[in-house]
């Protein structure tokens, strides 16, 4: 019996070796190789040797049977996806059967006598020890198995079995009659194999650590599995960068706790995060993972669309601004100020609208060339930008034209706006080629947008067009508000 169970489980370990191909057999080949040595030493034991290869036996025995039960508790833990850190997870687990090998080698035959004496009390605390662990490693799997899909507590209950198998057969061959022989030797042999199977063969880590191991945890693309009902399962290292809170989440619980995921709403779901090297857009997807033809999870992958994300934006910046000077176009200029007057139909209050022309433009360019042009357009675009406050629009309204909307302004702040606007540009020294510079003035007509008046922003405008030609009029270089340009034609 002990020569078979010793072939067994050299065969399991050998199939599992040439066969291994993920870090979670890791534990599982610790287990097996302390199996393997007990195995060893129960055949010497068979034997009937003397009393020095005993000692030697139980040498051999006794550096590998205490450490079955904490590599089993291990592996079900890593199963689990439990993280499994030095403290407080392998210290305090793996200190007694470290204690027992070191005095095993130590005093062989103080070992002896404390192991074989019928009621020696380390006797029941090693035998105790041992129950305990495989109970908790039992107990895990339990409560890990309400939480999972149908193929886990498939795969949970076979490793039940080959934990529960080992104690039975070691506590009824200690502590009873049932049997003439020692069965613990082909019970551990047995577990082994069922394990070695389910690992090997049954598709033990068929969803998430083989491909996630060689294939997902290097993935640039964050990688998050979760079953039907949106518990988490695993994740990837990129995942967990992005999402730091999935370290602390553990399986079973709902996704939903981890903020700014998406919700429901996995698919599909858009979001961005700031790093060193700046903004990183990323976009969501939603797969379902099948086992046999049914569905057992669903995998979210993470895909960096930055450089999607920033094409779309230059194209959508092309389309609301002007490309000469930065400012939003008037096309944007009349979709946000109505936005704005819609505001002001809500809360009360007043608007003013600026109409700006640079003075004498055509001779520049007829003087100067369209290239020097376009570098006083952009001067003069730059200095206006830094005079308007946050809150209000600046727009490029068409050849040397410039709009603005002042939202929540009284008429004594337009008035300010647009005389510090008109001697800024004034006293502005805007060099081109050559080494010259130029000076050129504006000229500026107000209108006024009044909750309730009746009017649309296009009305305001042209009543701000009409104020900016009286100006022109005037000699060019002023400021003239609509209301009194009206007063002084009713006057005449």
């Amino acid at each position: 019996m002990c020569l078979f169970s010793l072939l067994t489980t050299l065969v399991v370990l050998f199939i599992t070796l040439s066969r291994r191909r993920a870090k979670h057999t890791l534990y599982f080949l610790y287990m097996l190789l302390a199996i393997f040595v007990f195995t060893l030493g129960s055949v010497f034991e068979a034997a009937e040797p003397n009393d020095f290869v005993y000692l030697q036996v139980v040498r051999i025995q006794y550096l590998s049977i205490p450490f079955v039960a904490p590599f089993m508790l291990l592996f079900f833990m890593d199963f689990c996806k439990i993280r499994i850190q030095l403290w407080p997870h392998l210290l305090p687990l793996l200190s007694f059967p470290v204690a027992v090998a070191l005095l095993s080698c130590l005093f062989p035959e103080l070992m002896l006598r404390a192991i074989e004496a019928p009621h020696s009390t380390f006797r029941y605390f090693f035998f105790a020890y041992s129950y305990v662990v495989t109970l908790l490693a039992i107990f895990l799997a339990f409560f890990q198995y309400a939480k999972r899909d149908a193929l886990f507590k498939k795969q949970t209950t076979l490793l039940v079995v080959a934990a529960l198998l080992p104690m039975l057969g070691n506590f009824l061959s200690v502590f009873t009659d049932f049997f003439q022989v020692d069965i613990t030797v082909l019970c551990l042999s047995a577990s082994g194999v069922m394990v070695g199977y389910a690992l090997l063969f049954g598709g033990l880590f068929q969803i998430a650590p083989m491909a996630r191991e060689e294939i997902v945890e290097n993935m640039r693309d964050g990688f998050i599995l979760i079953d039907i009902s949106g518990k988490f399962i695993d994740a990837n290292k990129a995942a967990i960068h992005l999402f730091p809170q999935l370290k602390t989440l553990s399986v079973g619980e709902p996704l939903s706790h981890v903020e700014d995921i998406g919700g429901k709403s996995w698919h599909g779901h858009v979001f961005t995060r700031n790093g060193e090297l700046g903004a990183r857009h990323y976009r969501t997807s939603l797969d379902k993972l099948r086992h046999h033809g049914q569905e057992i999870c669903h995998c979210i992958t993470i895909y960096d669309v930055t450089r999607e994300q920033e094409q779309l934006n230059e194209t959508k910046k092309l389309a609301e601004y002007d490309a000469l000077t930065g400012l939003m176009n008037r096309r944007t200029l009349f979709l946000s100020a109505k936005e704005k007057c819609a505001q002001i139909e809500i809360d009360g209050g007043e608007a003013f609208v600026l109409m700006m022309d640079l003075d004498c433009f055509k001779q520049v360019n007829d003087t100067y060339g369209h290239q020097a042009g376009d570098e006083v357009l952009q001067a003069v675009a730059q200095k206006l930008a830094s005079r308007f406050r946050k809150t209000d629009l600046l727009a490029r309204y068409g050849g040397e034209e410039f709009c603005a909307l002042l939202p929540a302004a009284q008429l004594c702040d337009a008035l300010a706006i647009a005389e510090e606007c008109k001697n800024t540009i004034k006293q502005m020294g805007i060099p081109i080629k050559n080494g010259q510079s130029l000076q050129v003035s504006l000229s500026i007509g107000l209108a006024k947008y009044t909750s309730g008046c009746g009017m649309s922003f296009d009305t305001v405008v042209a009543q701000a067009d009409a104020a900016l030609y009286a100006a022109k009029e005037k000699g060019r270089n002023c400021c003239i508000f609509y209301n009194n340009l009206v007063k002084d034609i009713d006057t005449h």
